[in-house]
């Protein structure tokens, strides 16, 4: 009379089954969890969207600037401030603390004069930039480069929190937002690089719409200055 336990022979097709169920059930589980954040976020881009298209477009921004970097390198951060000025096309920086540095961006090309140095670095404006504190945040390009983590709306501060992606992850690990929504202006932009390092620009004493001639938005440079084209280079 045969035994009627199963043999080695007679489990085989069992924990296959068994097995092959159980991998079904974790990938249909994780498919899940991933359409659940992947909803989330889709709503957090919603709500963001929804903001920018409430604030206005300021013609122009004029404000006093200022950047802290911490870095693991260093025991100190590193502060600069000076006066911001951008017409919405062309922005302006003029850092006259710790030392003098002049930077105007446009469409295409950041130009950053060293004046110590007497030297001018110019670099074209890349598809993956950053956005900047005169502009509305660019969600297209947003989307394209970053996970949107968190939005967070309180009177009328918005902020934001993005966790990098694709081939941004090498330069950047996450940045964050504050989006002023009543006057159209971000306000901060905080970096955060894969080294350790972050970086905050923020904009205090806004003035909106106010009269910005074309000549505050050049960069005087003296003939003799250096130039250096350091992404050509590279």
């Amino acid at each position: 009379m045969r035994n009627h336990r199963l043999c080695c022979n007679d489990w085989w097709p069992i924990a296959i089954s068994l097995c092959a169920l159980a991998c079904w059930m974790a990938g249909d589980a994780i498919a899940l969890q991933d359409k659940e954040v992947a909803e989330e976020e889709a709503e957090l881009w919603q709500r963001l969207a929804a903001a920018i298209e409430k604030s206005p477009t300021p013609k122009t921004v004029r404000a006093s600037f200022n950047q802290t970097r911490t870095s693991l390198l260093l025991s100190e951060p590193v502060k600069s401030k000076g006066v911001f000025l951008s017409n919405g096309v062309v922005s302006r920086w003029s850092l006259g603390e710790p030392e003098g540095v002049e930077v105007r961006t446009d469409a295409e090309q950041m130009q950053i004069y060293y004046v110590s140095d007497n030297l001018l670095e110019v670099y074209p404006i890349p598809e993956q930039g950053l956005p900047m504190p005169n502009q509305r945040p660019d969600l297209q390009r947003l989307k394209k480069n970053f996970h949107l983590e968190m939005f967070e709306s309180q009177d009328q501060h918005i902020r934001v929190r993005f966790k990098a992606r694709g081939d941004m992850r090498k330069h950047i690990k996450s940045l964050a937002l504050q989006f002023d929504s009543a006057r159209g202006v971000l306000t901060r932009v905080t970096t955060f690089d894969p080294a350790g390092d972050t970086t905050q620009m923020s904009l205090e004493k806004i003035e909106i719409d106010e009269k910005i001639t074309p000549d505050e938005l050049k960069l005087n440079v003296p003939d003799d200055a250096r130039v250096e084209r350091p992404a050509e280079s590279n």
